[in-house]
Order: C-alpha cells, then structure tokens, then sequence
C-alpha cells in the first residue's frame, strides 16, 4: 500500500500431492486459520489494488486441501515431499533459511511440519 502498487496474484498449483511447497498442502485448519487472520489484517486497510490478493486468499478457503482431494496419498506424499525439500536444502551452499524455519513462526503449523512418518520412523 506504501508503494501504491496492484498486486498481482499467483497460486502455487501441484497436480499431485507431494508439491509440499503449496499451502494447500496445509491441514485444512490449520489453512484456514492462518487465511483468516491474514484476511482480518488485510481487508480494513485494502484499497481495489489488494483485492485480488484478497480474493485468492477466499478462494483457497473454497478449494480442497491435498488432504481432501487425494486421502489415500496425501500422508505419504507429504512426507516424500518433505524429504525432497530437505534434500533440496542440503545442496544449497547458504543453510540460512529453511522451510523448518519459516514454519517456526507458527508452532501448529511447525508442529505439523516436523511430524515423524510412522511407517519408515523418520522426520
């Protein structure tokens, strides 16, 4: 708003569900809460140039999360997909700012995150 810029919006489509990168591989409520409490910070300040940002954030509230579109393989796809980031991260020279980390901020969300797979006994 500073810079009195349109926000143009993009989401992050997957067309399987080990795209963890996505937030609609996010638990539903976890999602939802954070979209709400983005959605209660933006919409009193927003001018027509945050609307589309306004209007993606509803509309992922609208749309199925990995879990909800692929049940039977959104836990092992997750954690396949979680262990490709990680992989990922370790060839990047700069270990400064991991996904993990990012995360952090939010310990449900984190917590989430760090789950162990039950099935191999892994983070």
């Amino acid at each position: 708003m500073e810079l009195d810029v349109k926000i143009e919006t993009k989401r992050m489509f997957a067309f399987h569900p080990d795209i963890i990168m996505s937030m609609m591989s996010w638990p539903r409520e976890i999602l939802d809460r954070i979209i709400d409490d983005v959605l209660d910070y933006i919409k009193p300040r927003a001018t027509h140039k945050q609307q589309t940002l306004i209007n993606e954030l509803e509309g992922m509230k609208k749309s199925p999360t990995f879990q909800e579109q692929w049940p039977d393989e959104a836990e092992d796809a997750f954690f396949k997909g979680r262990n490709w980031q990680d992989q990922i991260s370790n060839i990047r020279p700069d270990q400064k700012l991991r996904i993990e980390q990012i995360y952090q901020q939010d310990i449900e969300l984190y917590d989430w995150w760090m789950r162990i797979d039950r099935k191999h006994n892994q983070r």
